[in-house]
């Protein structure tokens, strides 16, 4: 993402968002986890006493499983190729991000130099003629206004220059802090939140965890539109909103561990409330950890790259706490799909 403009940031993290959208939708139509609560009953030959128990049953889905692979097969296809054309393909170096300063700074350090060393060349011409001489004299002058006019020029721009830095330079501590706060973001929308999803929604019912894995997986690209259109750089708004998300976070992590009986389950306001707070959850922490990525792209290759090692870390961390937590330890109870 170095390669491209800083306006670019934003479109990469929204076709990240759609990568996981889209195959969603898809899976959505298909029908996929879509189960039938079935009442079976079941005499006893001995006693003659009949049972009855409520069994969940997969519908069959709407359409292959291979045509969704397929689907999946053509979507890695053609971002294979479009990569390709964007990384090769001369039509697209016209978005390329502008050379730095520092070039721009040895460039025009360069042409200085030139114009000093033509000023003392031409003074070291002598010429016969009285109004040769004038004129040679009078163009060395102009000459040397010029020299000092350029020098001054320079050494404004080079004020400038410092000034523009000062004001987009960064603290240690901010930076250590918005690293320490990307991989704990990402921990939570990438590890914390997909792996306790069906222990927090199952309880209040089928049809609210589906309509909540597709809403959540929409909210992504969403905070990322949002960012396209507004995005804010200051560090208490992003705290405040990572607060927040954080903070639908933890009723998540509340409703899953309280699994399956947790508060207002078996109401309406129950299951809207849990769907309203994913996707909010969603929306806030995709918004401050693409607003983070987006502030750190003005800085160069080296913090992006910080950005994409600390996202890294966080979503492995997270996957391995809670793999411990929920397949080793057991410490979530899931709900029946058909409750009695």
């Amino acid at each position: 993402m170095t390669l491209f403009k800083s306006d670019y940031m934003t479109a990469y993290f929204i076709g990240e968002g759609m990568s996981g959208m889209i195959p969603s939708l898809v899976a959505l139509g298909q029908g996929s986890g879509s189960v039938s609560c079935v009442n079976v009953s079941s005499t006893n030959a001995t006693t003659n006493i009949t049972t009855y128990n409520v069994y969940p049953q997969s519908n069959p889905p709407n359409f292959p499983v291979r045509d969704f692979f397929l689907f999946l097969f053509a979507m890695v296809f053609f971002s294979g190729i479009a990569f390709t054309l964007l990384k090769y393909c001369p039509y697209y170096e016209e978005e390329y991000a502008v050379e730095n300063d520092d070039e721009e700074a040895s460039e025009d350090s360069r042409c200085h130099s030139y114009e000093l060393s033509n000023g003392e060349h031409s003074g070291s011409v002598t010429f016969s003629d009285p109004t040769t001489i004038g004129q040679s004299q009078s163009a060395l002058v102009n000459k040397k206004r010029n020299l000092q006019t350029a020098v001054t020029l320079s050494k404004t721009q080079d004020i400038d220059r410092v000034e523009i830095i000062a004001e987009n330079s960064i603290s240690k501590l901010r930076y250590a802090y918005f690293l320490i706060l990307t991989a704990f973001l990402n921990s939570l929308t990438n590890s914390v939140l997909p792996s306790i999803q069906t222990y927090s929604c199952m309880p209040y019912g089928i049809s609210v965890y589906h309509l909540t894995a597709v809403l959540y997986n929409i909210a992504n690209p969403v905070a990322c539109f949002i960012v396209l259109v507004y995005s804010s750089t200051s560090c208490v708004v992003i705290t405040v909103l990572s607060f927040l998300g954080s903070l639908a976070a933890a009723i998540i992590l509340y409703t899953a561990a309280a699994s399956p009986s947790p508060l207002l389950v078996g109401t309406k306001s129950g299951e809207v409330l849990i769907v309203i707070v994913w996707v909010l959850g969603g929306l806030l922490l995709t918004y401050s950890k693409v607003t983070i990525a987006t502030v750190f792209r003005q800085y160069g290759t080296r913090a992006l790259m910080w950005i994409g090692v600390m996202q890294q870390v966080g979503s492995f961390f997270g996957a391995i706490l809670f793999y411990l937590i929920i397949n080793v330890w057991m410490l979530f109870k899931s709900a029946p799909y058909c409750p009695v």
